[in-house]
């Protein structure tokens, strides 16, 4: 069935018609004025329904702007049955297949949109896994002693203590890096960068609270900061191939800085503000 009426999608009730042209459609008698504010009594809400505006003469001749209205699918078809006519009879059965058109486009959408759901999820899976095989690589003995999520110290420490043993990576190249593979966040509003829950997930890092005290407002005040865990200080080994002869120093190195700074945090607990 061709186009009997122009169905416009962007209507404020959806889609819809023009209602002066269903009227010339149905080839009514009575004025449009009259007709639509009878047709409109049927129970029909304006707003939901229909939506009343002004437009101007189809005929492009100047004048006094005319009320039209916008009807939704669903009215214009209660309408075309009320006509009790042939005119009536094929506009409501027009109206009927433009819905189920619609309806079937709807599914179809709502399908293609599930694949590509179902597409970006596996492809979100993929590079978990890959990121868990580089990750997991066997760990070295020393290593192994110790839980692979147990934090151990911040990027500043953990770059100084690679250098003191020779691998000089640095702080900054750290952070690039673990933005390029969207790890940690920018810094933004003056606060520290954090880990992503992507770094979070795949083991490599943890955000740990801490606090400094306010001399202004007398309170301390918490932020956070990353910290490596024994799984990302492993992947730093595998992905610059740090020979496996610096692994247990550097560890024993960044484990003795994490008791002291826990030593410190438990004694800056304990000690009462002046």
């Amino acid at each position: 069935m061709g186009e009997l009426i122009k169905i416009d999608p962007t209507t404020p009730v959806g889609q819809g018609v023009l209602g002066r042209e269903l009227h010339a459609f149905l080839e009514v008698e009575t004025p449009y004025d009259k007709w639509f504010p009878r047709m409109a009594e049927y129970d029909f809400t304006e707003g939901k329904d229909y939506s009343t505006f002004l437009s101007n003469r189809s005929d492009g001749l100047p004048g006094k702007p005319r009320i039209d209205h916008a009807v939704s699918l669903g009215m214009a078809k209660e309408i075309s049955m009320l006509q009790r006519s042939e005119k009536g009879k094929q506009a409501r059965r027009y109206f009927i297949d433009c819905e189920e058109r619609l309806r079937a486009q709807a599914l179809e959408v709502s399908g293609e949109a599930l694949v590509e759901k179902a597409l970006l999820y596996l492809a979100a899976q993929k590079e978990a896994l890959a990121l868990q095989v580089q990750v997991e690589k066997p760990l070295t003995d020393f290593a192994k002693r110790f839980q692979a999520h147990d934090v151990v110290c911040d990027f500043q420490k953990v770059a100084h203590v690679l250098a003191s043993h020779g691998v000089d990576i640095g702080r900054t190249r750290l952070f690039e890096v673990c933005r390029s593979k969207h790890y940690i966040t920018k810094v933004k509003d003056g606060k520290n960068p954090i880990w992503t829950q992507k770094a979070i997930d795949a083991g490599i890092g943890r955000n740990v609270t801490k606090s400094y005290w306010n001399t202004k407002y007398e309170k301390d005040i918490p932020y956070e900061m990353a910290y490596w865990t024994m799984r990302g200080i492993q992947a730093i080994f595998n992905s610059y191939d740090i020979p496996a002869d610096k692994h247990e120093p550097v560890l024993e190195e960044l484990k003795a800085l994490r008791r002291e700074e826990l030593l410190a945090e438990v004694k800056k607990a304990n000690t009462p503000r002046l």
